[in-house]
């Protein structure tokens, strides 16, 4: 990492969790922690995540879920929302030792699938994942589901949409 504490997605979301329920003067039992922690793995997908992956899919694009997350959780989430058809494979940044936005973790995941940075592209709904992915050299793609708007310093993807099927239609167009 780059700051050099070393760590994984769990522990970090605990703490985050504890630190954000004390700001607010909340005292959450370790059960509490754990429930909140451990809806995580059951969260459901998008209406809209299906279908753009089975279009993605049928296109000849490869699909893979990139994530912060321990492979263990990342893996029981898309088996939990139903996805793991959906997906060719999963990756974690726990094996680079390192978490999203640090190039390290997209240089990880594109040595772990065999592709140049430059034939990868991210798809998030986070501004400053497609930053962290195209400062590597990959390309990107937002999905803007809250409105809020995107980090003016950050740089900015060719492909915005407001649905995951907007963004699927346009790498079809771009990438094809």
């Amino acid at each position: 990492m780059t700051t050099g504490v070393k760590t994984d997605f769990a522990t970090l979301a605990k703490i985050t969790l504890q630190a954000l329920a004390a700001r607010y003067k909340i005292k959450l039992s370790d059960v509490q922690v754990a429930d909140v922690l451990g809806g995580f793995s059951s969260l459901p997908a998008h209406s809209d995540i299906k279908p753009a992956l089975s279009k993605l899919r049928e296109q000849g694009f490869r699909t893979v879920a990139f994530s912060n997350s321990s492979l263990g959780l990342i893996a029981e989430q898309i088996k939990n929302a139903g996805l793991n058809d959906y997906f060719s494979d999963i990756v974690s940044v726990e094996e680079a030792g390192t978490f999203k936005p640090s190039e390290r973790a997209y240089q990880f995941v594109s040595a772990k699938l065999g592709k140049p940075s430059g034939q990868l592209r991210l798809v998030a709904a986070h501004d400053w994942d497609t930053h962290g992915a195209l400062c590597a050299g990959l390309k990107a793609a937002y999905i803007d589901r809250s409105g809020a708007p995107y980090n003016p310093l950050y740089k900015k993807p060719e492909i915005f949409g407001n649905s995951m099927d907007e963004v699927v239609n346009q790498i079809i167009s771009n990438d094809n």
